[in-house]
């Protein structure tokens, strides 16, 4: 009985401790930052690392797509809100594919200054979530 019950005061005292899923995909977008880390990006602009951010640095804070430029380059970061996305055809499969690997719902490839982010199966269901939001 002691024992139970312990085991139930450890499960209460922590759900309350963890960060929920739309916290956590909003950090994602905002500053880059997962569920332990910095996230990692296996392709894009080397200076995203420096800079400390995430989607939001190209993209727009509130998803509505902006010009970025950064040293000599110019280009537009299409709008990410949920209405814009679901216009272009993407789905959760198709936004997952979008974020890790680079490629848009008819399999053509991003420019090279989309970084193909690595997050874990949580972190993607998260930013997705978050991204619903927009």
């Amino acid at each position: 009985m002691i024992g139970r019950l312990l085991l139930c005061a450890v499960f209460v005292a922590s759900a309350g401790c963890g960060q929920s899923e739309l916290e956590l995909g909003e950090r994602i977008y905002l500053q880059g930052h997962g569920a332990d880390a910095r996230l990692d990006y296996r392709q894009g602009p080397p200076w995203l690392a420096r800079a400390g951010q995430g989607c939001a640095v190209c993209h727009g804070r509130e998803g509505q797509g902006r010009i970025v430029q950064a040293g000599t380059l110019t280009g537009a970061a299409p709008a990410l809100t949920s209405d814009v996305l679901k216009a272009r055809g993407y789905d959760k499969q198709s936004l997952r594919r979008a974020i890790a690997d680079g490629l848009d719902p008819s399999g053509r490839e991003f420019s090279y200054y989309m970084p193909r982010w690595i997050l874990s199966d949580g972190e993607m269901r998260a930013l997705q979530r978050y991204l619903e939001t927009l």
